[in-house]
């Protein structure tokens, strides 16, 4: 969700997060989430957002920017919450640890885990992510500046990744071979954002989430900061048309106080249980296997399912661990893996370092049908 360079300041208080009960593992949630991994049994997992799934596994990524060089990826077993492996402590895989990471996908074709490396500006590219001795190496060089948000690989194995720091959306089909598809004005994009569309009064929030359509046709974009889903069309990879509205819903409301995105708040704003709208805050999106696009709502602390040809708002799922009795608490990555999706708890705004409330660093997980 947020970009180094952004104005906002993120510090753990001594020792992690305070050991809340809110939302946390064996407490039951109202929401019928069901914590898989949370900070206070997993030592390193810490402002999680990265998250993919492969073979019935989920790789998670941390955003670690309250301990330098300390990022990891951790390989976990959905159902029973085992670790598997953790990435980014051994020799070799030092470009893991060494900065905050954020997007993360794997290569459909041979199991790889590509990695956002956000502090970078790289992708980096593991090989055999499930051995402790996995191998880890760039993948790709960004622009000057850039800013990876989210990653996801399409039917071809390409990769796609938002830059929220610079504003575009690029392509990688190959290593070092980056397309930028989508881009503002004068960036020489193939579709340049004329209508301001990806604009944010905050750094780090736009373009963030990213999905490409099952048919591979059309390319959708979170713009966290207008509770919008954009898109585009596609033409064999590349981006045509022009960027327009897919779906919104602009709510002025946050389950808790955004400390360090103050400029998103004013005078009519609410707390609390209001901000339990759909599309509030769009994070993460991903297409799960019926075509239903789900968004990861940062700022109200639930999961949208929608229509994934109209837009449509078919359900919303959880509810916020900050502000009630539920299981999420700014849910940012989304991840599908036998019968459930899966979400990772930021808490971005309940880390210990301001007054709301703390809700330990999470993975939660939901039956997609009930």
């Amino acid at each position: 969700m947020v970009a180094l360079g952004s104005a906002v300041a993120l510090t753990l208080v001594a020792g992690g997060p305070a050991r809340a009960d809110t939302g946390g593992r064996g407490t039951g949630p109202s929401d019928g989430g069901r914590v898989v991994v949370d900070s206070r049994t997993v030592p390193g997992l810490a402002y999680p957002e990265g998250l993919a799934s492969f073979r019935g596994r989920l790789y998670v990524g941390t955003y670690q920017v309250a301990q330098a060089d300390s990022s990891r990826v951790f390989v976990v077993e959905p159902e029973t919450g085992r670790v598997v492996n953790v990435l980014g402590g051994r020799p070799g895989q030092e470009l893991i640890a060494a900065a905050p990471l954020l997007g993360l996908a794997v290569d459909p074709r041979t199991g790889d885990l590509f990695v956002g490396a956000n502090g970078l500006g790289e992708v980096l590219r593991v090989h055999e992510p499930t051995r402790p001795d996995a191998t880890v190496q760039v993948y790709a060089h960004l622009p000057q500046g850039a800013g990876p948000e989210d990653l996801v690989t399409d039917a071809s194995g390409a990769l796609w990744l938002s830059d929220s720091n610079l504003g575009q959306v690029y392509r990688i089909p190959s290593a070092e071979h980056v397309e930028v598809v989508v881009g503002p004005v004068g960036s020489g994009a193939q579709v340049e954002d004329t209508a301001g569309l990806l604009s944010s009064p905050v750094p780090g929030l736009s373009p963030n989430g990213l999905a490409v359509s099952p048919d591979g046709r059309r390319l959708l974009l979170a713009n966290t900061a207008t509770d919008s889903i954009l898109t585009v069309p596609l033409t064999r990879g590349r981006a045509v048309g022009q960027l327009r509205p897919f779906t919104t819903n602009p709510t002025d409301a946050f389950d808790v106080f955004p400390y360090g995105f103050e400029t998103l708040t004013g005078p009519s704003t609410t707390y609390g249980a209001t901000a339990d709208r759909p599309l509030n805050g769009p994070d993460g999106l991903r297409f799960d296997a019926d075509g239903h696009l789900w968004a990861a709502d940062i700022l109200g602390g639930n999961l949208t399912e929608l229509d994934g040809g109209t837009g449509a708002v078919l359900r919303t799922v959880g509810t916020s661990a900050a502000s009630g009795t539920g299981s999420l608490s700014g849910p940012a990555g989304l991840a599908f893996t036998d019968g459930a999706v899966y979400t990772t708890n930021l808490s971005i705004f309940s880390d210990g370092s301001n007054p709301n409330p703390v809700v330990p660093f999470s993975v939660v997980g939901f039956p997609l049908h009930r």
